[in-house]
């Protein structure tokens, strides 16, 4: 047998070092990591290690045996880093049994062949034959995850095994075209460079796939930052929503009770002058009362919008929006004549509404304080005022139309907004609260332009009648 000249031995000897390094240090550096997928390709190597030992220091030991067990080897390094690659692209089990059916037959055949007498390239061709197939499944593995991945390193990888496909398949195509096979262990200057090539090759597979292993590690840390990120703006933004609602709480009582409080304020002034000007105290039990009324009203207000923050939506509350729009005018008519608002009404639902009472009363309120205050900016004779309500099929519509200063151009997309009002001194509460409470029982409220000057809010409701339907009789 030929032998190898001390340049091209002691390549063969550092190439080996190498190979053997590769998958043990793999193997310590991954010994705290679940990467399946990494000790499978390195398993690889290590097959490729053991092989290439055999062919340096075993075909003299081991004569007959020897060639079979390097290709059995080669093929299961090539088994290994399939199962590698395929495990990057499905979450399958591994196809065990199918890899060891492949080693054993390429086992049985190749020692059959061999002791049949077969010349030696007539054997090799087919474990040829069969790497190439392997090759070819792996490069169809990797092209894959490189296009999912865009990994750099894997381009790599993709050029060696498209060395080894070439090289192999020259060998094949030499021997059927020209009778020629060129052995390894010839050492000629066909096979030193098949043999220089493919030592190279390993190397470069194998710290190729390293820097798929750093660049997956780095993918990995980029998702994770994202998602904690995520989870810690998701936790933020869940804080921020309770502060807001504790805010928007706060904010809400404070803007309902002004009123009341105020009437309280005038009504006590009240009853200190009538105490000063004269000892006839007749008139504080009516101021007294007064007091009390606008005491329970402050109270009535809190725990109503107590109730719209921290229960759920009730739905089998109905109201009769007609009665209760006549009832509450019916209460705030001396405010309409006093301010000489021509008021028209106009109720024609005649259905009920799934809305807690309370509530559409607290939004009709908002709606009818915002017209007043709009109105007051208008000349006295240009004040109209209507409210109208109807239904159309299952739907009920409530809609308050004033002829007041309107709302500017810059306001009406954050009209519904918290904190943003279109009144000096107004707190930007009401129209919001009024959004809120609307749309947590399913309904929806929005803002229309009206000819002229004015506004105009438009409510929409479903009926009793829409989620509570019950079977017509046939």
């Amino acid at each position: 047998m030929a032998q190898p000249s001390e340049p091209l031995a002691l390549f063969f000897w550092s190439g080996l070092i190498i190979f053997w390094l590769t998958p043990i240090s793999a193997w310590w550096v991954l010994a705290n990591q679940r990467n399946i997928n990494a000790r499978f390709w390195f398993l690889g190597t290590a097959f490729y290690a053991l092989a290439a030992t055999l062919f340096m220091f075993a075909q003299a030991h081991l004569v007959g045996l020897a060639s079979p067990l390097i290709n059995v080897l080669t093929t299961a390094s090539l088994l290994s880093m399939i199962e590698s690659s395929r495990r990057e692209l499905s979450e399958s089990p591994a196809p065990l049994k199918t890899y060891l059916a492949v080693l054993a037959s390429e086992w049985l055949i190749l020692y059959a062949a061999s002791a049949q007498g077969f010349a030696h390239p007539e054997v090799q061709q087919l474990h040829f034959m069969a790497l190439v197939v392997l090759e070819l499944i792996l490069i169809s593995n990797i092209w894959r995850i490189k296009n999912q991945t865009n990994s750099k390193a894997l381009v790599l990888i993709l050029f060696v095994l498209l060395f080894f496909v070439s090289s192999n398949l020259y060998r094949l195509f030499d021997f059927w075209l020209n009778g020629h096979w060129h052995r390894l262990m010839d050492f000629s200057s066909v096979s030193n460079a098949i043999l220089l090539l493919n030592y190279v090759s390993v190397v470069f597979y194998c710290y190729g796939y390293w820097g798929f292993v750093v660049e997956k590690n780095q993918r990995l840390l980029l998702q994770n930052s994202a998602k904690l990120l995520a989870a810690k703006e998701s936790e933020t933004a869940a804080v921020m929503n309770r502060l807001n609602q504790a805010g928007a709480l706060s904010a809400s009582i404070a803007h309902e009770i002004n009123q009341p409080i105020a009437s309280i304020q005038l009504n006590i002034e009240e009853a200190l002058r009538i105490h000063a000007e004269s000892a006839n105290y007749s008139n504080l039990s009516v101021i007294l009362q007064r007091i009390a009324r606008d005491n329970q009203t402050c109270s009535e207000i809190i725990q109503r919008i107590k109730r719209v923050f921290q229960r759920p939506p009730t739905f089998g509350e109905s109201t009769e929006p007609d009665v209760l729009i006549e009832h509450f005018i019916r209460h705030h008519q001396s405010e309409l004549t006093q301010a000489l608002v021509q008021f028209k009404l106009n109720l024609k639902s005649g259905a009920k509404l799934n809305f807690p009472p309370d509530e559409l009363m607290h939004v009709i309120g908002i709606l009818f304080r915002n017209s007043m205050e709009a109105l007051d900016q208008v000349s006295a004779s240009s004040r109209r005022l209507e409210i109208s309500t109807w239904r159309v099929e299952d739907m009920i519509f409530i809609e308050i139309t004033d002829s007041g200063c309107g709302v500017s151009e810059e306001m009406r997309h954050k009209l519904f907004t918290p904190v943003v009002s279109n009144k000096s001194g107004g707190m930007g509460i009401g129209l919001w609260l009024s959004k809120y409470m609307i749309e947590r029982h399913g309904g929806h409220i929005r803002w229309l332009p009206v000819d002229g000057q004015g506004s105009r809010f438009l409510l929409q409701f479903n009926s009793v009648e829409d989620v509570y339907a019950k079977p017509r009789a046939h």
